[in-house]
């Protein structure tokens, strides 16, 4: 998918977000975790860091999928 946003960026809707990287979790150490509470006021929330794809148009990139790997 990362090499499809790149061939057609329509494909997919992505959004801004603070993204960090759990290191000290017992349980949870190197997942990605992203706070999605809007709703708390702009003042307790970390600036977003990284684009995130929240929706892909999935028949349309199972296309290109499929026809970039049939045409090789």
């Amino acid at each position: 998918m990362a090499v499809a946003l790149c061939v057609d960026r329509t494909l997919f809707k992505t959004d801004r977000f603070h993204v960090d990287v759990e290191t000290r979790g017992e349980l949870t150490v190197g997942q990605t975790v992203t706070d999605r509470r809007f709703w708390l006021e702009e003042v307790y929330r970390a600036k977003p860091n990284v684009n995130v794809c929240v929706d892909v148009e999935g028949k349309r990139f199972l296309k290109l999928f499929m026809d970039r790997l049939v045409r090789s």
